[in-house]
């Protein structure tokens, strides 16, 4: 019941959280039957509520024991969450015993068609790389399926996370869902049960991969940011990207990993010099307040339709901001107040937003209630107050784009000179990425 609750109110809390979110494959979960999912894990206890929000089936989690404690605490985890704990050698070293009892629980659940959600990694790094799976989840099924003499049919799906920073308030979020592994299928392939262990762990790193935005060495993390984002618009109108195509945006990223990692290793490139490019003309827009996409898109007048959002908007604006300023402000104090670690600052930051609005809700509706008697107040209120914190924060990025306007057009009368000097850059800079990118096309031809 407690898991249900909150998988309904974790799905709305992600929806206000991201700004997008898309999902590729969910057509290959499997309806019924075992399953163990395995998804990266770069932002710590935000992972498990996206995969369990989105998940049509009701899993069951493998979480490190260390945040298990004792007592009641441990007690609500394993019942009312569904978690199941795992002693990790380097941080519970006197508890790794009781991992046998973890894994025969595991089997047991497969054995009676239940799913499964473990990070095969094993430690959360908010990095665009995949690290070294571990042999955990290929212990686990391929250990329930000898248990069953190969007739329980369970099925590993990979779950590709791609957030383009889950630490950030609107940010994107796109899940990759890739295809099953048939655990069932590996029976009697090799006579070491150790080396099918090996296999399994190694096809399930090779499905999850191409997940994932999967970036080899973390010193080109920034490089490829900063290219996607200057080039972003030349190759949204090539793959014909439209705002919401998340999943061919996900493909137009890998293929910007892939030449960055082919220049990269044939040094054909001077990735540096590039680099540096792109840092000075950046800096060139900070300096003007001013965005990659307000450039491209210039205008020196603001368009009659903006004045009109603009106007007929700003009264839902104020009351959508008086009615979510007390749990937004609140959540905003807390989390510039508490020390956090960088990869559960997201994670945090949805929690303690979830609690505080949760708070907000039932205090606000139980005042409504006292007032009116009537229950469909209640429900308008919660409804209201959420439809105008929604539009609220479309409001601001109407606004954010008015005052870009604004200063665009300060330019072309005060700074004209400096405008094009930053339309030139971007000009030399586009030209230089699309020559490399059809030179990376061109020698992937000539490979195949």
């Amino acid at each position: 019941m407690i898991y249900a609750i909150f998988k309904f109110i974790f799905k709305i809390t992600l929806q206000s959280y991201f700004r997008n979110i898309g999902i590729k494959g969910a057509e290959k979960i499997p309806i019924n039957g075992p399953v163990v999912f395995v998804a990266n894990h770069p932002s710590a206890f935000m992972d498990p509520i996206v995969v369990g929000a989105f998940a049509k089936r009701t899993l069951h989690f493998i979480a490190a024991g260390e945040f298990f404690g004792k007592g009641l605490k441990a007690w609500f985890y394993k019942t009312q969450f569904n978690m199941i704990p795992v002693y990790r050698p380097n941080k519970m070293p006197g508890q790794v015993h009781k991992n046998k009892e973890m894994f025969q629980t595991c089997f047991d659940h497969l054995s009676s068609g239940g799913c499964l959600l473990i990070f095969p990694e094993g430690v959360s790094i908010t990095e665009k790389r995949l690290q070294e799976i571990k042999t955990g989840v290929a212990r686990m099924t391929y250990g329930a399926e000898q248990q069953n003499a190969f007739n329980l049919g369970v099925k590993i799906v990979p779950v590709g996370l791609n957030y383009s920073n889950p630490h950030e308030f609107r940010s994107d979020l796109f899940v990759q869902i890739g295809d099953p592994i048939e655990v069932a299928n590996y029976e009697g392939s090799d006579p070491d049960d150790w080396q099918i262990i090996k296999n399994i762990t190694e096809d399930v790193e090779v499905a999850l991969r191409k997940t994932v935005l999967h970036i080899n060495q973390q010193d080109l993390d920034t490089l490829v940011d900063k290219v996607d984002q200057v080039f972003e618009p030349e190759l949204n109108q090539l793959y014909a990207i439209s705002r919401k195509d998340a999943a061919t945006d996900f493909k137009k990223q890998q293929e910007v990993i892939e030449a960055v990692h082919h220049f990269e290793e044939s040094g054909e490139v001077n990735l540096e010099e590039i680099e540096s490019q792109i840092d000075e003309y950046f800096e060139g827009l900070n300096r003007f307040g001013i965005t990659n996409a307000g450039l491209i898109h210039q205008r020196t007048t603001t368009p009659l339709l903006s004045y009109i959002k603009l106007f007929f908007g700003l009264p839902f604006f104020i009351l959508g901001w008086l009615s979510n300023a007390v749990p937004y402000y609140l959540t905003k104090l807390i989390i510039n107040t508490v020390k956090i670690d960088d990869a559960f600052k997201g994670s945090v930051m949805m929690a303690v937003g979830t609690l505080a609005y949760l708070l907000f809700f039932i205090a606000g509706g139980w005042w409504v209630y006292s007032q009116t008697g009537e229950a469909i107040y209640v429900a308008l209120f919660v409804l209201g107050t959420y439809a105008l914190g929604l539009f609220t924060l479309k409001y601001s990025g109407w606004f954010g784009d008015f005052l870009e306007h604004r200063r665009l057009r300060r330019m072309v009368e005060d700074e004209r000179q400096s405008l094009v000097k930053l339309y030139t850059m971007r000009e030399e800079i586009v030209k230089l990425l699309e020559g490399y990118r059809l030179q990376f096309m061109s020698e992937q031809e000539s490979d195949d």
